[in-house]
């Protein structure tokens, strides 16, 4: 009865307002376990694959690695068309963001034998954006899998390369009209129970629809 009249305070505002935080997870997490998953796509081949043209292994994150990245998206075909994809984020783990960060905000490095003389830096002003988040580094449990079993490790040295939407790269849907937001119901409990219950409901999905547009670079 407590529970019911609130009077330890907060059940009725709090809980709920967590549960849509929580909620609020489910979209990245989506979307990073579809990046670290790695799926198999439409020609049975896995999303990041040398056939694809966009795993870059031995690529430690550096001035030279990041040219060849931007390089090898930009050379794509498809049906012997050139595409021309231009990357728009850098996606990194922490450990990487400071280092992101000079490479793409500093217009001189110190590179090379001389490590007195800087060099202009390729990788300046090419309009990339760096995007952190720690499941890259910690990593994610699919929220897809049912018996929340999938687990997909993080690396504190793989980062990704992907252009915008435009290029068809992983795509997040909702159920129309539902605001795109969680739906969250609170009951009384009865025959026998007593207390309070939510449940939340929120209709997304997300795919991998193509792999042109991202790349993968492992150390």
């Amino acid at each position: 009865q407590d529970v019911i009249d609130d009077s330890f305070g907060g059940i009725t505002g709090f809980v709920p307002s967590d549960m849509g935080v929580a909620a609020r997870q489910l979209r990245p997490d989506m979307i990073y376990s579809i990046l670290m998953g790695n799926p198999t796509m439409r020609d049975s081949v896995a999303l990041f694959h040398a056939d694809h043209g966009n795993l870059n292994t031995s690529s430690a994150i550096g001035g030279s690695s990041l040219e060849a990245a931007r390089k090898n998206m930009r050379i794509q075909t498809e049906n012997g068309r050139n595409l021309n994809i231009m990357p728009k984020f850098l996606m990194v783990p922490p450990t990487l963001e400071d280092t992101a960060d000079v490479l793409l905000s500093s217009r001189l490095l110190i590179t090379g034998e001389n490590a007195t003389k800087p060099e202009n830096n390729p990788n300046y002003n090419k309009g990339l954006v760096i995007v952190t988040d720690a499941r890259l580094e910690n990593g994610v449990t699919d929220p897809t899998d049912a018996t929340g079993g999938t687990v997909h490790a993080g690396s504190t040295t793989t980062w990704f390369l992907l252009s915008t939407a435009n290029n068809h790269t992983i795509e997040v849907g909702y159920l129309r009209g539902s605001g795109r937001v969680p739906q969250i119901r609170s009951f009384v409990l009865d025959r026998g129970q007593w207390g309070l219950g939510w449940d939340v409901k929120m209709d997304i999905g997300a795919k991998a629809l193509d792999w042109l547009g991202m790349a993968k670079c492992t150390a």
